[in-house]
C-alpha cells in the first residue's frame, strides 16, 4: 500500500470518527432539568394546529420537586400538574392520570430564554412558546 493511499485512508477514518462522535452527542440530554426550574413568562405564542390555551404574559413555574403551575392572564383558571423529562421532552400531566397532557420539546434554552415546541393532547393542538425567565 502506498504512502499516499495510507494517508488518504487515515484522513477518511479521522473524518468518519469525528462525524460519528458529533452525531452521537445530538441525542444526548444537552441541558439539565435544574436549568429550567423556576418561573417563566410567555412572551410569544405561535399556534400551528388547533387551539392554544396559552397567551402572552401567562406564567409557567417548574418546581424542583416536579410540581408544575400555570397562571393564565386570560380566560382560563390557574392550573397545577406534574412535570418531568422523558424521550427528549418536558412532559406535563395536569390531572394525575399518568398520561402526558403536554409534551414540550426544548428547541432553545440559554441565558433566561427558552423556546418550546408543544404537542398539546388536551386541546389536540400544536404550538410554539417563547419564554423569558421571570424571577
Amino acid at each position: 500500500m502506498s504512502k499516499q493511499l495510507r494517508q488518504g485512508l487515515a484522513a477518511a477514518i479521522v473524518v468518519l470518527l469525528s462525524a460519528f462522535a458529533v452525531s452521537a452527542c445530538d441525542s444526548d440530554f444537552w441541558w439539565s432539568m435544574s436549568t429550567i426550574e423556576g418561573r417563566w413568562r410567555i412572551v410569544e405564542v405561535t399556534p400551528y394546529r388547533g387551539t392554544c390555551p396559552f397567551d402572552w404574559d401567562d406564567c409557567l413555574e417548574f418546581q424542583p420537586d416536579g410540581d408544575f403551575y400555570v397562571w393564565y392572564s386570560g380566560a382560563y383558571d390557574s392550573e397545577y400538574g406534574q412535570w418531568g423529562y422523558g424521550d427528549e421532552a418536558i412532559r406535563i400531566d395536569f390531572n394525575g392520570d399518568g398520561w402526558d397532557d403536554l409534551v414540550a420539546y426544548v428547541r432553545q434554552l440559554e441565558d433566561g430564554y427558552m423556546v418550546l415546541d408543544v404537542d398539546d393532547y388536551d386541546f389536540s393542538s400544536q404550538y410554539t412558546l417563547r419564554l423569558l425567565r421571570y424571577d
